[in-house]
C-alpha cells in the first residue's frame, strides 16, 4: 500500500491507497478526518464549531474515536466525547483535487 496525499478546505491529508478484498478494485482511503471542533468542554450539547485549518500534512490512517456508548457485551461505558470525524473511501482517480 502506498500512501496519497490529497488537499481539502483545511488543510492536506495523508491516505493510503488500498485494494479491494472483494474485487481487487483499487481505492483511496481517508480515515479519522475531523469535521467539527471535538464537543467537549464549554462545546458539549452545543452545534458543532467549524475546525481551525491545520498546517502541514494531518495523517488520515486510521479510524478516529468511537462515540461514547453503552456496550452491551462488557456491560461498560466506552468511547470517547471527541467523535466527530469522517472515514471517506473514493474511487482511483486521475486528479487528486477532491
Amino acid at each position: 500500500m502506498s500512501t496519497r496525499v490529497v488537499t481539502v478546505s483545511y488543510g492536506s491529508l495523508k491516505g493510503l491507497e488500498k485494494i479491494s478484498k472483494y474485487d481487487g478494485t483499487k481505492y483511496l482511503s481517508f480515515q479519522g478526518i475531523p469535521y467539527a471542533k471535538p464537543p467537549i468542554g464549554n462545546l458539549r450539547f452545543k452545534a458543532p464549531q467549524n475546525l481551525e485549518p491545520w498546517e502541514g500534512v494531518r495523517d488520515a490512517l486510521k479510524e478516529g474515536n468511537r462515540p461514547p456508548h453503552y456496550d452491551m457485551v462488557t456491560r461498560n461505558y466506552t468511547g470517547d466525547e471527541d467523535c466527530l470525524y469522517l472515514n471517506v473511501y473514493v474511487p482511483q482517480v486521475s486528479t487528486m483535487n477532491l
